[in-house]
């Protein structure tokens, strides 16, 4: 028992630590959590520009210290560029065929996710170049250091790794929700990208181009359209 401690402590407790700390530094300043007194969220929310900008900046230090970033320029190989792409064509592909199952087969009053109403809430009492930056930059490179890159850290076996990834994801955007089922597709489809080489550049990259597409490809379609 002793030595099995012992081995917890010396290969998966820094993981673990880095894990919890970027949790807390991504999410912790949010009022429902309530982890900092009441004067700290009046200040984050009056300054939310400045206070999410400084939290991602201690976020890319500790991974950048912690060698999260060692195969971030591999993804300018040709290689790794060609699946990149083959990953964002198929994979919001696979996303729209999945969410469009979704749609059919779930009750109308429970189709629209509450994380979506979250968002959208969020997107008209923030700038537009803060919910851009949380959405494509923040957001991505964050949640893949939680979610893949930190997670995985915690599991010898890395199928069992990318199923809870797959879950984790889902889950804490949705909890136990018919909507866990919206983002389950999203959270398959980025955690193997990221299971391929355990390059947490692809997988920042294609997050990011996920929430581009399902941010913006809506509304340019319904412009087309009428």
């Amino acid at each position: 028992m002793i030595e099995r401690i012992k081995k917890f402590l010396r290969t998966k407790f820094k993981p673990l630590l880095l894990l919890l700390v970027t949790v807390i530094l991504y999410n912790g300043w949010t009022p429902h959590l309530g982890i900092f007194p009441p004067t700290f969220y009046d200040f984050a929310f009056n300054y939310y520009g400045f206070v999410d900008i400084l939290t991602f900046l201690v976020i890319i230090v500790i991974a950048y210290k912690n060698d999260a970033f060692k195969k971030i320029f591999d993804i300018f190989r040709p290689k790794n560029l060609l699946f990149i792409l083959f990953f964002i064509v198929g994979g919001n592909i696979f996303i729209a065929l999945a969410h469009h199952l979704y749609f059919q087969m779930t009750p109308a009053l429970e189709a629209f996710p509450e994380h979506s109403i979250d968002l959208a809430n969020y997107f008209a009492r923030t700038p537009f170049w803060t919910h851009s930056l949380d959405l494509f930059v923040i957001g991505p490179i964050s949640e893949e250091l939680i979610y893949r890159e930190y997670l995985y850290r915690l599991f010898d076996k890395k199928c069992l790794a990318c199923f809870v990834s797959v879950t984790m994801f889902a889950w804490v955007h949705t909890g136990f929700t018919y909507s866990f089922f919206l983002y389950l597709p999203i959270s398959l489809v980025v955690t193997l990208a990221y299971h391929r080489r355990k390059a947490i550049g692809e997988s920042i990259a294609l997050h990011s181009s996920i929430n581009l597409i399902n941010t913006y490809l809506p509304n340019l379609l319904s412009f087309w359209v009428f």
